[in-house]
């Protein structure tokens, strides 16, 4: 049962909804966290993720950093010692912490529980904004069967689509797919020796490719990278896909259904022609298509490109982030744009707010952002402090508004 009221409504139970949700109550408000799914986590749980990135600067030869304090922080080690990960992972220039998906879940089904203040609830949809002048008064929520309606003082949008925003009729910046193409992660397990050696791993993409030139697999299998796993028989395939294996139907079911089809046959292939994936098998029931863009909200300033390459001073600044510029394009090419290193780029506090809505907040995915400066805010650690930045500013616009 929902209380009739609360300060903050958070809308999206992914890093971004975790940390947001997690700092508004630390901060006092009464604070609801509404997921659609099952569980927390969202595309990190569901997408079966391994790496957090955008926690530490890219230092070269030297030691990685640690850019964030606060709920970033904390749920970073609190994650190692979960996993017993002592130190980040180099990939390239870059480092990412690797983590297991049911870890980053358990982490955050326990963070949510214990916190004073602060009710979670999921398989819970949102199908109703209700407004007056540039305000949010209310949101209607349908849970267990029933729509319920609650009183809100702000709410946060961390839905990764801009749920909130687009039904109250926000002012959205839409997805850019075409360089920012979706991927589909196929977690795989009682794989022999873990295909050992980096030289084993490049003769199956080359087996891979050459079944492509054959016509024995479609086109995106060809786009296949491998992963880190914790998991010492595992092995985690990341196809990007393009705007799918079919472009002539776009459509987001079809590109979902397409995503699915390519996974089993990139599976069944693996199977029967590569010895290491012989016997292996796959947990996952499904492998849901994972966007990388994703609607934004029109926010009173914009993360730019530009601020992310050339970092320079922020007014007013409300956290930071340090990844590179990271696309996808039409063929699985990756490309990177990185900032100078070992530096970080600002992210405003306007970036953070809605523009024509007073109350209304967003983190993750949802900030308002170019299709460069997405690329690079939209990385697990970047959500997780954008996050906790949107919960801090709801709740001192809160607490400047009860004066």
């Amino acid at each position: 049962m929902l209380k009739q009221r609360y300060d903050v409504v958070v809308v999206g139970a992914g890093a971004a909804g975790i940390a947001a949700a997690m700092t508004s109550a630390r901060s006092g408000q009464s604070t609801l966290l509404i997921e659609a799914g099952k569980f927390p986590g969202g595309t990190v749980v569901k997408g079966a993720i391994t790496t957090l990135c955008g926690l530490y600067t890219s230092t070269g030869p030297a030691a990685p950093r640690l850019i964030y304090t606060g709920f970033p922080a904390e749920f970073a080690w609190d994650l190692m010692k979960m996993d017993r990960v002592g130190s980040p992972l180099r990939m390239g220039k870059l480092y990412v912490l690797p983590f297991r998906p049911e870890s980053f879940q358990a982490l955050a089904m326990d963070l949510l529980g214990r916190q004073q203040g602060l009710q979670a609830v999921f398989a819970a949809g949102l199908i109703g904004v209700d407004q007056a002048h540039s305000r949010i008064e209310s949101l209607r929520i349908r849970l267990r069967g029933r729509v319920e309606a609650v009183e809100v003082g702000a709410v946060i949008d961390c839905s990764g689509n801009a749920a909130a925003a687009r039904l109250a009729g926000h002012a959205l910046l839409e997805a850019d797919d075409f360089s920012q193409a979706p991927a589909v992660l196929i977690p795989v397990r009682n794989v022999t020796g873990g295909l050992g050696p980096a030289a084993r791993r490049i003769q199956i993409l080359l087996a891979l490719q050459r079944a492509v030139t054959a016509g024995r697999l479609p086109k995106a299998a060809g786009a296949v990278v491998f992963m880190p796993t914790l998991v010492q028989d595992a092995v985690v395939l990341k196809l990007n896909l393009g705007l799918g294996a079919d472009r002539r139907e776009t459509s987001p079911l079809r590109l979902a259904e397409q995503a699915e089809e390519l996974a089993r046959a990139l599976l069944a292939f693996l199977q029967k022609h590569v010895a290491e994936f012989a016997h292996c098998r796959t947990e996952n029931k499904r492998f849901p298509l994972l966007h990388r863009s994703s609607a934004r909200i029109v926010g009173k300033e914009m993360l730019k490109g530009a601020d992310i390459l050339q970092p320079g001073p922020c007014l007013d600044p409300a956290s930071q982030g340090c990844w590179p510029i990271e696309k996808w394009d039409q063929e699985g090419r990756q490309s990177l744009r990185h900032p100078p290193a070992g530096t970080c780029y600002s992210i405003p506090k306007g970036a953070l707010q809605a523009r024509d809505v007073d109350n209304l907040f967003m983190a993750g995915k949802c900030l308002s952002a170019d299709d460069d400066a997405v690329a690079s805010a939209r990385v697990i650690g970047c959500c997780l402090a954008t996050g906790e930045a949107a919960g801090r500013l709801a709740s001192d616009f809160l607490s400047s508004n009860s004066n």
